[in-house]
C-alpha cells in the first residue's frame, strides 16, 4: 500500500464533506433508526491470544511482565524463550464455521455483531495492506471478518466492526525491561509487535499498570488512522468501535479526522452509520456512549451501549474463565433495557474456532427466555421510570450486582407496561410499588398476564403498591415479566 497516497485520499475525503473534522459538524450525524430501535448485540473477541487461553486476552502483555501468573505459566508451560509470534501458526481455526456462530446468535435475536477486526496485540483479523501479519497470511489464513460480514448479510443482521490498535503503541512494551532477549525487540518483528513504547526501568505489577508509552508519535496516529479507515474501506461497516486509549488527547484530531471520512464513506454507500466511544473519546453527542462493564443510574435521553462478556475475568475463551449464570446476564439485559440502552455481550471462541460447552449452553438458554420474551423487548423503550429496589454502584467492574425480591424493571409500549421481575424463584407474590396510586404509574390497570406462558395473574391495585399473585411459586431463577395492560 501506498500510504501517503491513501493518507491524502483520506484527507481529501474528509474536505470534500458533508462532514468535517470538526465536532459542530460531526455531531449533526444522526443515530440510525435501526440502532434505535436495537437491543442485542454481540461482541467476538477471538485471535491469536485464543491460543494460549489462560487467565485474559491480556496475555501477550503480561506474558513479558514478571511476577505475574500469565508470565509464570508461560515460561512453565511453553518456556523463557518461546515469544508470542510462535502461537500463530498454532491458530489454525480448524472448525470456524461463521454460519454456524451467526444461527446461535441469530435465535438470541441478535440485532448487530461485532467481531474484533484488530486486539491489543496487533494481529488482523481481515485481508490488510498495512500490515502483513494478518489472519489471511498466516494463521487461520481466512479473512475472518469477511466470512462473518458475509454470514451477517445472509441474515439481515447488522455487521460491526471493532479495533483496539491505538493500545498496540505500547501493548507489548514489558519486553524492554524484560532482561533477556525477546523478539519484541528485535526490528524483524517490529512490524508485529509494534513500537512497544515504554517509559518505565523495572518490570513488574507496578509498571504492568502503568499503561502508554510517553507521547504518541504523528507517525503512530497516521498509521491507527489508516487502519481504521481500511477496515471502514473493506467491510463497509454499520458502525465502528474503538477501545479505552483512544481517550487520549494525542488522538482527538485523528479521531475526528476518521468520523468525517467514516461518515462521509457512509454517505456514498447510501447508508448510517455511527461509533461508539468511551469515556471522552468524543464529544457529546458525535456518536454512541459504550459502557464497558457498567450501568447507568437512570434513564438515558439518548441511545447508548453496555458491553458485558459472558465471563467475568476475560473477554476471550480461556480455560480459567469463571463464567456467568444465565440469569446474572438477563438481569443485567433487562437493567440497560430499562434505561434506554442496547446490551452487547460478548462471546469468545476456541482457537479453532469451536464456541465452548459453556457458552454455547448460556446462548441457548438466552435464546429460549428470548422467544419467551421478545415482546417486552423489541419495539419497547423506557418507561417514566426505569423501575425499583435497590440502587446498585453504576460503575461496577467486577458485575457483582446485589439484585434482591424487590428488584423490578420496566419497560414499555403504548398502553402496556412490562415490570420485569429480577429475582423471582421461590415467590408468588410480588408488589410493585411505582405501579400505585402514589406511585409513578397510577393509570388504570386492567389485565396482568406472565408473559413467559402467558397464565393471567391476579392483582390488587393499592394506594402504595400493585400486588400479584401467581398460582404457584416460580421454580427458576430466570427473570420474569408481568404484561400489564393498561387504560
Amino acid at each position: 500500500m501506498d500510504k501517503e497516497a491513501y493518507l491524502r485520499e483520506i484527507m481529501d475525503t474528509v474536505r470534500q464533506g458533508p462532514y468535517h473534522d470538526t465536532w459542530e459538524s460531526l455531531s449533526s450525524c444522526p443515530v440510525p433508526q435501526w440502532y434505535r430501535q436495537a437491543k442485542l448485540g454481540f461482541f467476538i473477541h477471538w485471535g491469536v491470544y485464543s491460543v494460549p487461553a489462560f487467565f485474559t486476552e491480556w496475555y501477550p502483555r503480561l506474558m513479558y511482565y514478571k511476577t505475574n501468573p500469565v508470565y509464570w505459566h508461560h515460561c512453565r508451560k511453553y518456556g523463557k524463550d518461546f515469544d508470542y509470534h510462535q502461537f500463530i501458526p498454532m491458530f489454525k481455526a480448524e472448525q470456524f464455521d461463521p454460519e454456524h456462530w451467526l444461527e446461535l446468535l441469530q435465535a438470541c435475536g441478535a440485532d448487530f455483531v461485532m467481531p474484533v477486526a484488530e486486539h491489543h496485540d496487533g494481529f488482523k483479523m481481515y485481508r490488510s495492506e498495512m500490515n502483513e501479519w494478518n489472519a489471511v497470511n498466516m494463521g487461520p489464513r481466512r479473512d475472518v471478518l469477511g466470512e462473518i460480514r458475509a454470514a451477517c448479510e445472509k441474515r439481515d443482521i447488522k455487521f460491526s466492526a471493532a479495533s483496539h490498535r491505538a493500545e498496540h503503541h505500547w501493548f507489548m512494551n514489558g519486553g524492554a525491561t524484560l532482561g533477556r532477549k525477546n523478539a519484541t525487540q528485535e526490528e524483524a518483528y517490529r512490524e508485529f509487535y509494534g513500537p512497544c513504547a515504554n517509559l518505565h526501568k523495572h518490570n513488574g505489577l507496578l509498571t504492568l499498570n502503568r499503561f502508554g508509552g510517553g507521547e504518541t508519535p504523528k507517525e503512530w496516529l497516521e498509521d491507527w488512522l489508516m487502519s481504521s479507515c481500511e477496515v471502514v474501506d473493506r467491510y463497509q461497516p454499520a458502525n465502528f468501535y474503538f477501545d479505552f486509549w483512544t481517550m487520549e488527547e494525542a488522538f482527538r484530531p485523528y479521531m475526528r479526522i476518521f468520523l468525517a471520512y467514516y461518515y462521509n464513506r457512509a454517505r456514498q454507500w447510501g447508508r448510517e452509520v455511527f461509533c461508539f466511544y468511551k469515556g471522552d473519546a468524543m464529544l457529546y453527542p458525535c456518536g454512541v456512549y459504550a459502557r464497558e462493564r457498567g450501568q447507568l443510574e437512570g434513564i438515558s435521553p439518548d441511545p447508548w451501549q453496555c458491553e458485558t462478556s459472558t465471563a467475568y475475568n476475560s473477554w476471550s475463551y480461556c480455560t480459567t474463565n469463571r463464567f456467568k449464570t444465565a440469569e446474572v446476564i438477563l438481569r443485567n439485559m433487562i437493567d440497560v433495557w430499562s434505561k434506554n440502552g442496547c446490551m452487547t455481550l460478548n462471546i469468545g471462541p476456541k482457537a479453532d474456532g469451536s464456541i465452548c460447552g459453556e457458552e454455547t449452553a448460556l446462548l441457548q438458554t438466552i435464546s429460549a427466555w428470548m422467544q419467551k420474551h421478545k415482546e417486552a423487548v423489541w419495539g419497547t423503550g423506557p418507561y417514566r421510570v426505569f423501575g425499583e429496589g435497590k440502587k446498585q454502584k453504576a460503575a461496577n467492574l467486577n458485575e457483582r450486582y446485589q439484585y434482591g425480591k424487590k428488584d423490578f424493571r420496566f419497560t414499555y409500549r403504548l398502553g402496556t407496561l412490562y415490570a420485569f421481575a429480577l429475582v423471582p424463584k421461590g415467590r408468588k407474590r410480588f408488589r410493585i410499588h411505582q405501579i400505585s396510586k402514589r406511585g409513578s404509574c397510577n393509570a388504570i390497570v386492567k389485565a396482568v398476564t406472565l408473559l413467559e406462558d402467558g397464565r393471567q395473574v391476579e392483582f390488587r391495585e393499592g394506594t402504595k403498591f400493585l400486588e400479584l399473585r401467581l398460582d404457584r411459586p416460580v421454580t427458576h431463577a430466570l427473570p420474569i415479566c408481568f404484561k400489564i395492560t393498561l387504560e
